[in-house]
């Protein structure tokens, strides 16, 4: 009797152990995609099972049985797919199109496609129906004909069409571009009976290709522009871009030149700098600049080489002939200038051996003093020259030449008597007014002082120094235009011109109208009168006159020329042409700004950064108005400085990248804002060399609202599908359980059967405790029936208040009401008052002793909120990931469907559920759209 007795038993614990796993089988079905859970996961299919045989099993397995007959007689037809297939398609980040019989007079199209083709998910727009698409495609700018498209290629002809760009333009000039690939369907028997086809959006590569080849575009324009010669090779020295000033240095064709090694254009090029230069830049990957001579053009060259991210160099070369040519001259006057020194340096000298051996046979004053300043030995031409003093030896001269105390001898014969030192200067003589060269040495009773006259000497010097000055100005100054102007400007002398100004030798005092356009002449003329008043050098970029007619641009300088008494005596200048580099200025000028405006105005986040220091050079509004910098705050500043990067590692592995592909795109990385708030971030990066030193501008689009979007709906994606199952398969589970249920109730009453009572109660209270859970897990179901009443909030509250406050008094915890009346909402009372049981259960749980449980009511940003506080430990980031999800609890003894059933009541309610959750506690916010319009 024992025996027979536990045989039911272990029978109905089996079952349960069954149904428990086929509901963790859909649990995990639920969590990914695909229209078959059981195929998916390797789970049993519950209508296959042997377990629950019931009449209604019985039913179902014929109404299968007769599906599969029906299935295969259709076999070889295509039919669109059911609602879940149709989930999987739609969820597809590509586009979808079938056709759905060998005609394509009806097109099915996913989520993707319609949204591609502009199109209602529901609309099966084809070229051979009877309403033809707003559209038409094009194929390498050729309309192409239904015949020619994809999906009747491949269901009329068989044909395979892969990575197939076409063009779309719709009625209202939209443009967009699509890589299709196309297959045909087969049936069992070889037949076609369909086509299906997969597009991608390639908009935005197309889009950015035609900027790419408007920017390569521009900077040949720029490049073309230029007066200076330029061009780029690659890694093996093949030229890739000359523009025309190197077509002329070379002399010949741009298309000539394209692909040939530089090196092959010059004889034995080993031995030249300009082939060392190159090598060093291109190995080291440095800029390099020098200066060479080309003797097969007969021109002097500053060369800069710069390392480009292919592994070439790109080049600029400016002719510095002109400049080499003055630097000649003016060190040829230098040498000049030195021989004349060196030589008057040798006559001294001769001149000093010629005193010191016949002291006595000189003609120019000489005299020696003791250390007590008296004359020990006066020449005859001393004595002679101050015979009115008589005799000079043995008096003191500061006693005979009392005026000379304090003056500029006393301090220099002083200086030799202390120091010991020889001491040659020149001055004029009060006494007698000429120019002399004075020479004191000390010898060890005293000084002796030699006046030698220099009076004719200083005059050719002087005039000397005036032709030295007119040199150094004209070689100063050195241009194509040189110029003569009268002290105050108002005569023009001479002009000497090589075809840039009208050339003229005679005086001109119309010069200033002649030469300069009327309102150039009071700015002129302010800075001339400038340079009059102050005797500066007069510099001025102005427009002037050219000798064909035209307005061109000039730099003049000039330098005047001052006599004895320091007054202008003429003004000497040159002007040169700089009309094509004030060109390129402007050009690249408009260039810069362009650059800004794209840069400052750029809505997404921008900051141009140093390689070697990481340091910020700048940053636009976006950047600051994102991250709550100011770009005071971010400009020389680094990344680490900031504390920006979350991820140091990985933005160390981003820059090595950088380093070796000079780009990096699509980079996910998290960034910290100043608040310290974490910003999910999408990542790109170009290097560039910013005066010669490599930089980096990166951008940051902020995709933390689309994360979070994508977050929320791939759950709400988990609970419909758990919602569906709900529905479908929750009601089929209880019908056996209620027949087990009810025969255990009747053998618990049988004769015999008492001493099994506690083992019949047991197995009652696990079958309810499992109908508990399918009740829970049906009010999940989507299509649960709500019963909508206008309702506030703070009714439902207090109503469910003493529900609540018994559960926290037996927990030893207490519950707080802060009720704000916010606005009466379109609900169903029930439903509302399960969510908040729930939430205020499972905020009890998670506080210990002597917690404080708040229940809120507010109206935020019109919409009525309703917030449940307590103050556990938080919810670890694992399980907050997850949150919602079915069983998904860290309770000993819960279902987990308490949560799911709460999101599927806001599902319901068209109301968002916010966790807050941190150390301190978790708050559950549940906003209400207004007024609850649109609740179904």
């Amino acid at each position: 009797m024992a025996r027979n007795a536990k045989r039911p038993y272990r029978q109905l614990l089996a079952e349960i152990a069954v149904l428990k796993q086929k509901l963790a089988a859909y649990e995990e079905a639920a969590s990914t995609v695909g229209s078959n859970p059981a195929k998916e996961t390797g789970a049993p299919v519950m209508d296959d099972g042997e377990l629950f045989k019931s009449p209604v099993w019985v039913e179902k397995m014929k109404e299968r049985r007769a599906r599969r007959t029906t299935s295969k007689l259709r076999r070889n037809q295509v039919r669109v797919p059911d609602k879940y297939l149709r989930t999987i398609f739609d969820s597809a980040p590509v586009g979808i199109s079938v056709a759905t019989d060998p005609s394509c007079q009806v097109i099915w199209h996913n989520c993707a496609a319609a949204r591609f083709l502009r199109i209602e998910p529901g609309e099966s727009p084809s070229f051979l129906a009877l309403t033809k698409p707003r559209f038409k495609m094009l194929y390498q700018g050729k309309e192409l004909l239904p015949e020619e498209m994809p999906l009747k290629r491949a269901a009329w002809r068989g044909e395979t069409s892969k990575n197939l760009e076409l063009e779309y333009i719709w009625d209202d000039e939209v443009r967009k571009f699509a890589r299709w690939n196309a297959s045909p369907l087969i049936s069992e028997d070889g037949g076609i009976i369909g086509a299906i086809g997969a597009l991608e959006d390639v908009t935005e590569r197309k889009q950015a290709e035609e900027e790419l080849r408007k920017s390569k575009q521009q900077i040949d324009e720029i490049l073309e522009s230029i007066s200076d010669a330029f061009y780029a090779v690659d890694a093996e020295w093949r030229l890739t871009y000359i523009n025309h000033r190197a077509e002329e240095w070379w002399k010949r064709r741009k298309e000539d030149l394209i692909g040939t090694v530089l090196w092959d254009m010059f004889p034995d090029p080993e031995v030249t700098k300009g082939y060392q230069e190159h090598h060093r830049a291109m190995n080291e990957h440095i800029p390099v600049t020098f200066e060479t001579f080309l003797p097969h053009f007969l021109a002097w060259v500053e060369a800069t080489v710069y390392p480009t991210a292919d592994g070439g160099v790109s080049v600029y070369l400016q002719d510095i002939t002109g400049r080499k040519k003055a630097e000649e001259v003016l060190l040829e006057n230098e040498l000049r200038l030195e021989e004349l020194v060196r030589e008057r340096t040798r006559e001294l000298e001769a001149a000093n051996q010629r005193i010191t051996h016949i002291l006595e046979s000189i003609k120019d004053p000489f005299f020696t003093l003791d250390g007590q300043w008296r004359f020990t030995y006066v020449n005859p031409s001393a004595q002679e020259q101050f015979s009115y003093l008589g005799d000079m030896v043995g008096q003191n001269i500061w006693e005979l030449f009392p005026k000379m105390a304090g003056t500029f001898f006393w301090d220099k014969y002083h200086t030799v008597m202390e120091s010991k030192r020889p001491l040659c200067f020149e001055a004029k003589t009060r006494y007698t007014g000429f120019w002399s060269e004075v020479t004191v040495y000390p010898y060890r009773e005293g000084i002796s002082v030699l006046f030698q006259d220099i009076t004719e000497r200083k005059r050719a010097e002087q005039a000397l120094q005036k032709n030295e000055e007119r040199l150094r100005a004209l070689v100063t100054a050195s241009s194509e235009v040189l110029y003569q102007m009268s002290p105050d400007w108002s005569m023009m002398r001479q002009l000497q011109s090589r075809g840039f100004l009208t050339y003229t030798e005679r005086p001109n005092s119309n010069w200033l109208q002649e030469y300069i356009p009327p309102d150039e002449q009071p700015y002129v003329t302010a800075a001339i009168n400038e340079a009059i008043h102050t005797k500066s050098v007069f510099e001025l970029e102005h427009r002037v006159w050219q000798a064909d007619g035209s307005l061109g641009w000039t730099f003049s300088r000039a330098i005047p020329l001052l006599d004895e008494k320091g007054e202008i005596v003429e003004w000497f200048g040159a002007a040169g042409d700089i009309t094509e580099r004030r060109r390129a200025q402007k050009d690249l000028l408009e260039s810069r700004q362009k650059f800004a405006k794209a840069f400052y105005g750029n809505p997404i986040m921008m900051v141009l950064v140093t390689i070697d220091e990481g340091r910020n050079l700048d940053c636009n509004d976006t950047f600051c108005s994102t991250t709550g910098y100011t770009r005071d705050e971010v400009v020389g500043h680094t990344s680490r400085e900031l504390n920006l990067f979350v991820d140091l590692e990985k933005r160390r592995e981003n820059i090595s990248k950088l380093l070796k592909t000079g780009r990096q795109e699509n980079v996910e990385i998290d960034i910290r804002t100043k608040s310290g708030k974490i910003l999910n971030c999408h990542m790109w990066s170009q290097l560039l060399y910013l005066d010669g030193k490599p930089c980096h501008i990166t951008g940051l689009i902020d995709v933390t609202k689309q994360k979070q979007m994508e977050k929320e709906i791939s759950h709400l994606d988990r609970l419909n599908l758990v919602g569906e199952m709900a529905a479908s398969i929750g009601h089929e589970i209880r019908n056996p359980m209620t027949t087990i249920r009810g025969f255990l109730q009747m053998l618990s009453t049988k004769e015999g059967c008492e001493p099994y009572q506690d083992y019949y109660d047991l197995m009652i209270e696990e079958l309810d405790r499992a109908n508990t859970i399918i009740t829970e897990y049906l009010n999940m179901a989507k299509d649960k029936a709500v019963e909508l009443q206008p309702r506030y909030l703070d009714s439902i509250v207090r109503a469910i208040h003493p529900m609540i406050l018994a559960d926290a008094n037996l927990q030893d915890k207490q519950v707080r009401l802060d009720l704000d009346f916010p606005p009466k909402l379109i609900i169903d009372e029930k439903e509302i008052r399960q969510m908040v049981l729930n939430l205020a259960r499972n905020g009890l749980e998670a506080m210990n002793q002597g917690g404080v449980l708040t229940i809120r009511t507010r109206t935020y940003d019109g919409a009525a909120v309703l917030e449940v506080e307590d103050k556990g430990n938080g919810i670890p980031p694992k399980i907050l990931e997850r949150i919602g999800t079915p069983f998904q609890t860290t309770k000993d003894n819960g279902t987990g469907l308490g949560l799911p059933v709460c999101y599927s009541i806001a599902a319901r309610h068209r109301a968002k559920i916010e966790v807050d959750t941190g150390p301190g506690g978790t708050t559950f916010k549940v906003i209400f759209k207004q007024n609850g319009i649109g609740v179904q």
